[in-house]
């Protein structure tokens, strides 16, 4: 545990770092459930990736670890509730040949009846039956060491909860309010419309932190322009979109003009009476001139579907076109040259996350990427108008499932794996979900951060980091990538 590489402030129902720093080995059974269940769903592939389980064993933990992430998922379809309470089944059937009569309790029987909970409750996630437990047992306090004096139970118990729910309401609204969304860091903000109303929002989508002043109001070169507007066009055929001023200047490009750099230029120029031979007006003109005139201002953090995210600075933007590297088929050089160091540096392990675009023939495609930075589009066209963008650097990844393994783990290799397709994405196309890293050496052992002199573990552990070949990657919150739907116009969400 001592070679996960976790987001900075990473903030649960518990103290992830404390779990994973501990020095007890025997600590586990005195972990609270929730971090049992975190352990269980988050590392149960990694441990049974390094493990030397059968096989058919190995594929029933998989089974079990699907079951239980599908059933505490936010977001379930209810067409696909019976489809999981079949496979529910099948799991537990599965356990019943492979394990002794004595490992089955009443635990495990219940997942059998979770599945159809969902048509009556929603999904799991959001129902718990501590709440309950906790009001019977204060109720029961309060029957036990209270005198009514006569009077009602019943009216003593609703006067005092309606008195600590006034109380709640007046603490919340003694918070400060702020309306300037530039400078509000917290996850909650507030603002106040016309008629003085207030209003609370835990921002779903929104930028925070900008960068110094050094990197506001930077222009993009034509390189960049060029992968933001092809970033655009794929945006826009996700909600497809009709009437829009920057795709009918995209429409009317001529031959000539082999990027759309170059047409967005040339539009911006022309004159009146040029425009009216291209059917377009001074409206084109505009947006035109504003994509390729404008100033961007960078900022550090941003959260997308409530999660926060951070980068690692937008002076580690791609700038320029990646050539193939020497005697490599699909191995690009980065222009932004790194040291291995800057590999265990809290910036950048915490600035990984997971997306998906849609490749060719329309299909999903998902990789990792390491976040440089974040800007919101501002454009007379209000088709593409209040975007928000990420700039990212893009990596392919393999997985580890095959015959052999049924583990399924996603690496990310230090070279060769740079993929300069995507520049620039649209926030919503990030999954919801916080990624932690395991820096691996060539044998795919593991490499301790910070180093440490554990001789006994040599054979295991490797304390060198020029040695880092791949990073296992780990998703933190699997219940979450449920939030991100299979549409991810912007428009949709803000």
């Amino acid at each position: 545990m001592d070679c996960i590489l976790l987001p900075p402030d990473l903030k649960d129902d518990f103290d992830l770092d404390a779990l994973f720093t501990t020095k007890d080995e025997a600590s586990v059974g005195s972990l609270k459930m929730i971090q049992k269940l975190k352990l269980f769903l988050c590392f149960v592939d990694i441990i049974l990736y390094t493990s030397d389980i059968n096989q058919p064993y190995q594929y029933f933990y998989r089974l079990l670890v699907s079951d239980i992430r599908r059933l505490l998922n936010i977001v379930i379809e209810k067409e696909s509730v019976d489809e999981l309470n079949r496979e529910v089944l099948e799991t537990v059937s599965l356990a019943e040949g492979l394990f002794p009569p004595n490992i089955f309790t009443i635990q495990l029987h219940q997942l059998t009846h979770l599945a159809q909970q969902i048509h009556n409750f929603g999904p799991l996630k959001s129902v718990s039956e501590f709440a309950g437990e906790r009001a019977i047992g204060a109720i029961k306090n309060i029957k036990k060491h209270t005198n009514m004096g006569g009077g009602s139970f019943e009216q003593y118990v609703m006067d005092r909860q309606i008195k600590k729910e006034l109380s709640t309401m007046k603490s919340f609204y003694k918070k400060d309010i702020c309306s300037n969304m530039n400078t509000v860091n917290s996850f909650l903000w507030y603002s106040k419309d016309n008629d003085n109303t207030l209003h609370y929002n835990v921002r779903p989508f929104q930028l925070c932190s900008m960068e110094k002043s050094s990197k506001r109001n930077v222009r993009l070169n034509d390189f960049e322009i060029e992968c933001l507007v092809e970033m655009l066009v794929e945006e826009l055929k996700k909600g497809e979109v009709k009437g829009s001023l920057f795709l009918e200047i995209i429409g009317v490009r001529t031959h000539r003009y082999n990027t759309y750099t170059a047409w967005l230029q040339y539009v911006s120029e022309l004159e009146d009476a040029e425009l009216l031979t291209l059917k377009l007006t001074i409206q084109h003109k505009n947006v035109a001139k504003e994509l390729t005139t404008s100033k961007i201002s960078f900022f550090k953090q941003a959260y997308i579907y409530g999660v926060k995210f951070r980068s690692r600075g937008s002076e580690f933007r791609q700038t320029e076109a990646a050539t193939l590297c020497l005697g490599q088929k699909n191995g690009y050089n980065e222009s932004k040259s790194f040291e291995f160091k800057h590999w265990f540096q809290k910036s950048w392990y915490g600035s990984w996350c997971k997306y998906s675009t849609l490749g060719v023939n329309r299909n999903k495609e998902e990789f990792y990427g390491q976040l440089n930075g974040f800007f919101s589009l501002h454009s007379s066209d209000i088709a593409i108008n209040g975007l928000k963008v990420a700039s990212i650097t893009s990596r392919r990844f393999v997985n580890s499932k095959s015959t052999i393994k049924q583990a399924s783990v996603d690496f990310c290799r230090v070279k060769n794996s740079y993929d300069p397709r995507h520049l620039f994405i649209s926030i919503a196309d990030v999954y919801p979900t916080e990624i932690g890293t395991i820096p691996l050496d060539g044998l795919q052992r593991p490499i301790e951060v910070p180093m440490k002199n554990r001789t006994s573990k040599e054979r295991f552990f490797s304390y060198q980091p020029l040695t880092l070949q791949e990073f296992a990657m780990i998703v933190l919150r699997p219940e979450k990538v449920s939030l991100k739907p299979n549409n991810t116009f912007f428009k949709q969400f803000y």
